[in-house]
């Protein structure tokens, strides 16, 4: 029989979107929790495993399970993550992932995991739900300010698109900093939220369909730091916001490996300004 401090362990599964930008917050994440004690397993393109090995600092508790990404037409063979494309085809990209379903289904039905942390795959709280038993968290790796003046704002498509740069500055009702605000050039950017991200949806709906339907929010900050969004962002979608904390990969103690770079520094002087 096992003891209650084993009991209470939980099975966790990581599928972050295929981009080494939140690949490696997830496996930070996955190291936090694995030295805790909870087992971890990391659904992750074959071609990421070798990158990520060199992170797991709990390989006897984080399994990474490799995903064969399908074949999209229109994407290089053989392209799993976003660093084997053209920003261009990062939808095709998002379509494969969303063709990993019948996978992932699968998956889940045969762990029974305590919790799922997702992000761009906005079907996972839907399946969660139509398995039972597994809860739902949208971990997001953009800090909270950012989400909350260009993701969390709800506007209609028609009027947003119709809006000058000048109206899309204006913070959006209950938004909680005067300081923290788009400018203009930066809202002159913000239609790519209504651009197809995937077969069907827009980069907004994806956002918008995973945060709305998930058990809980997970923010990589601190509540010390941007507590006011956290607080605005769990009041915008009515549900608990939680503090991952600032998690970020542990220093390497060995010596650094030798490539060009390091060859051509070599060449200075110390101190060389």
């Amino acid at each position: 029989m096992t003891n209650s401090t084993e009991e209470s362990k939980l099975e966790i599964v990581m599928f972050p979107w295929l981009a080494f930008g939140y690949l490696i917050p997830y496996m930070n994440l996955s190291n936090e929790l694995a030295k805790r004690g909870h087992k971890i397993s990391f659904l992750l393109p074959q071609n990421a495993e070798i990158r990520l090995q060199k992170l797991n600092l709990y390989p006897n508790l984080i399994k990474f399970h490799k995903l064969t990404i399908p074949h999209v037409d229109g994407l290089p063979y053989g392209a799993e993550t976003t660093a084997d494309v053209h920003r261009s085809l990062e939808s095709l990209l998002a379509t494969a992932m969303d063709e990993l379903y019948d996978e992932i289904k699968s998956f889940l039905q045969n762990l029974k995991p305590h919790f799922i942390f997702f992000d761009f795959a906005y079907w996972i709280p839907d399946l969660a739900r139509e398995i039972g038993g597994i809860k739902t968290l949208f971990y997001t790796v953009f800090c909270p300010a950012v989400a909350c003046i260009s993701f969390i704002r709800s506007p209609d498509k028609a009027i947003f698109m119709a809006s000058t740069a000048a109206e899309l500055v204006k913070p959006p009702p209950g938004y909680p900093s005067t300081t923290v605000v788009l400018h203009e050039c930066e809202a002159k950017l913000l239609p790519f939220l209504f651009h197809e991200y995937g077969k069907g949806v827009t980069f907004y709906e994806r956002l918008k369909k995973g945060l709305t339907r998930c058990n809980a929010i997970a923010m990589k900050s601190c509540r010390e730091i941007e507590g006011n969004f956290c607080d605005y962002i769990a009041t915008q979608f009515e549900k608990p916001v939680l503090y991952t904390g600032p998690v970020i990969s542990v220093p390497k103690k060995e010596p650094l490996e030798e490539h060009g770079l390091s060859n051509w520094l070599e060449k200075f002087e110390p101190g060389f300004n």
